[in-house]
């Protein structure tokens, strides 16, 4: 995959996640603040978990923790998603934890990368990137270390972390031994099987027999039980934009899931309401011309994008999904990314054609 950063696709399903989208210019521009390494870590700003419950430094205190900063479209943040997983599961023992940050990003394509790269640790996608400020983190990938008492203590290229991550951990002290009832639940969220981490969770009984696990049992429990919600609430902004197989695949399977979640039958009730739209049957046999258009989009193929898009616009001119392709045309004309040439230097600097390879599109 070429080296790009793929900024707001879906303009209301944006409105659902509130991930703020950045310009090459915002990605360039100097930093706002000075480095904070040598002081207290600023605590993390994020707009969604993955593979973890929501964690903060604050409570990690104690810990050591590693932070990577990481991107999708960064070809050597590629190569070490099991290097991490690897590091988090053998230092686990002396109190380490990492966490991979990305920021700028959709959550779609991070989900796409987790799969992947197959990486089994928690990631966060930063709201803002002032984390990464605060620890000079201008690279990817490039590392911060929060020590045991909540220092910053490094903020650097991710390949030179090893002594300072080593010295850090050999001063930390002993870390408390994770809860033993909630493993399977932990071990689930990180092969990103929330479901399977839901009825395990079910399966510990209610808080009065959790103990002092119960706190954190229901810690796993809002979050998991927002991961449902917020699944129905990206559906509909998808039938809103007209990507209704889009809509239907995202919440598969989760009306089906036991026990059931607290939003299962509104799940339901969704699903059979968008089944009795006439032109159902319609869009989901029209859904895979849009589906190649936006493969060719993610794979930052935008002039072939912009083809297909326009293609199955005209072609399926009285379903939502022509809207849909009509939105995701104006949105890359907007960008300035048609035409964009990967091996050309002054594109891939700008994220975006440069004015040798702009290719102005107007629909027909």
């Amino acid at each position: 995959m070429p080296p790009h950063a793929v900024l707001a696709s879906l303009l209301a399903f944006l409105a659902i996640v509130f991930v703020p989208a950045s310009s090459a210019a915002n990605r360039n521009a100097p930093r706002a603040s000075q480095s904070s390494v040598g002081g207290p870590a600023p605590e993390l700003d994020v707009a969604e978990w993955y593979l973890s419950r929501p964690l903060s430094l604050a409570e990690l205190r104690g810990r050591t923790v590693l932070l990577v900063s990481l991107r999708t479209w960064s070809e050597p943040c590629k190569g070490v998603a099991q290097e991490l997983a690897s590091r988090a599961e053998s230092e686990a023992a002396k109190g380490l934890v990492v966490i991979g940050l990305f920021a700028d990003e959709e959550p779609e394509n991070v989900e796409r990368w987790i799969t992947e790269q197959r990486a089994r640790f928690p990631i966060a996608l930063l709201a803002t990137r002032e984390f990464e400020r605060a620890a000079a983190l201008d690279g990817f990938p490039h590392a911060a270390i929060v020590d045991s008492i909540g220092t910053l203590v490094y903020g650097d290229d991710y390949g030179r972390v090893g002594p300072p991550l080593g010295d850090t951990l050999a001063k930390a002290p002993k870390p408390p031994k994770a809860s033993a009832k909630l493993e399977r639940v932990r071990a689930a969220a990180l092969e990103g099987a929330y479901d399977k981490a839901w009825s395990a969770l079910a399966k510990l009984g209610e808080a009065g027999k959790l103990g002092s696990d119960a706190d954190e049992a229901a810690r796993w429990r809002a979050w998991l039980e927002a991961r449902a919600t917020k699944r129905l609430e990206r559906a509909k902004a998808l039938v809103e934009f007209g990507a209704w197989k889009a809509a239907v695949d995202s919440v598969a399977g989760l009306a089906n899931v036991q026990p059931a979640y607290p939003v299962a039958a509104d799940v339901r009730t969704f699903l059979t309401e968008l089944a009795a739209r006439p032109t159902y049957k319609a869009e989901l046999a029209a859904a895979p011309a849009y589906e190649a258009a936006r493969a060719k989009e993610l794979a930052g193929s935008y002039l072939a994008a912009v083809e297909l898009y326009e293609a199955a616009r005209k072609k399926h001119a009285k379903l939502a999904l022509a809207n849909a392709a009509k939105k995701r045309i104006d949105e890359l004309v907007a960008r300035g990314v048609i035409g964009t040439d990967w091996s050309c230097d002054e594109c891939k600097r700008a994220y975006k054609a440069c004015p040798k390879h702009l290719v102005k599109w107007e629909s027909k």
